[in-house]
């Protein structure tokens, strides 16, 4: 392998690692700071949120 392959490898690693790490960190603070009900009512949200923009690009197109 090339060393700009190689620094690119490592760089994409790197980034693997740290996106592993933030998101074992969200999981832990939902699992232990977030009221249990507070979470599903979050997700709720955030699908009807989806589901609303949905049918608003669905009704200018």
């Amino acid at each position: 392998m090339t060393i700009r392959g190689q620094r690119r490898v490592e760089t994409y690693l790197r980034l693997a690692e740290l996106s592993r790490l933030i998101l074992g960190m969200i999981h832990h603070a939902q699992e232990y700071f977030v009221p249990k009900e507070r979470n599903r009512e979050l997700r709720h949200l955030a699908e009807q949120a989806i589901y609303d923009r949905k049918n608003t690009l669905l009704r200018t197109a």
